[in-house]
């Protein structure tokens, strides 16, 4: 089986998509399900989100939190959004922000990765999803976007891979972001130029 949990709102996970691979146990309900998370190979910066798809949550736990007469699987997926995606592990204004970066950076990441191998039999629902929820996710990239070069590129990966479900999405080009990407451009053109040029001189003084 599997579910999906969408990140909640005011959070950096917000519309994210969090694949989960559900496995029930031949005694279920008395032993929680395992519920191993799709991250696409990143690290998400999340204590209970684990690269290896990992989840660690304390209602799985049996003899802590679960209860057979009374837990199930909706109370897990939940708790998943409004408590494992909602963890706020800083006490300083400048942890908030940091933590904030580094995870909105994954999960924006995780975005791309999710467009472009959706989950099988789930193509058309993730499509769906980021075309109607494109302009609330950019917003909330650029509200914790800072002026790095990384920061900068991975801003138009995530704008192209949303405008690859049919959204639109130019209006969240600034003029600085432009001059950013034309310079990035430029000098990447540059270097391929150079490459080729010595790559042909090379060649010319071997056959000379």
């Amino acid at each position: 089986m599997r579910a999906v949990v969408i990140g909640p709102h005011k959070t950096p996970y917000y519309h994210a998509f969090f694949f989960f691979d559900i496995l029930f146990p031949s005694n279920y309900p008395t032993w929680p399900p395992k519920l191993f998370c799709q991250s696409q190979g990143l690290d998400l910066n999340h204590p209970s989100l684990q690269p290896d798809g990992k989840l660690f949550l304390s209602l799985l736990e049996t003899g802590e939190c679960w209860d057979p007469n009374q837990s199930n699987l909706l109370q897990v997926l939940v708790a998943i959004q409004r408590l494992a995606l909602n963890f706020k592990p800083y006490s300083t204004e400048l942890e908030k922000r940091e933590y904030n970066r580094n995870a909105i950076i994954f999960t924006s990441e995780a975005i791309v990765r999710t467009l472009e191998r959706p989950p099988r039999d789930f193509e058309d629902f993730v499509a769906g999803h980021f075309r109607q929820r494109a302009h609330a996710i950019l917003m909330n990239y650029k509200e914790h976007m800072d002026e790095s070069k990384g920061m900068t590129q991975l801003f138009i990966k995530l704008l192209r891979a949303l405008e690859g479900t049919g959204a639109y999405c130019k209006h969240h080009l600034s003029q600085e972001i432009l001059e950013k990407v034309s310079m990035e451009e430029r000098s990447t053109n540059y270097g391929i130029f150079s490459r080729v040029l010595a790559q042909a001189k090379n060649l010319a003084d071997s056959l000379a």
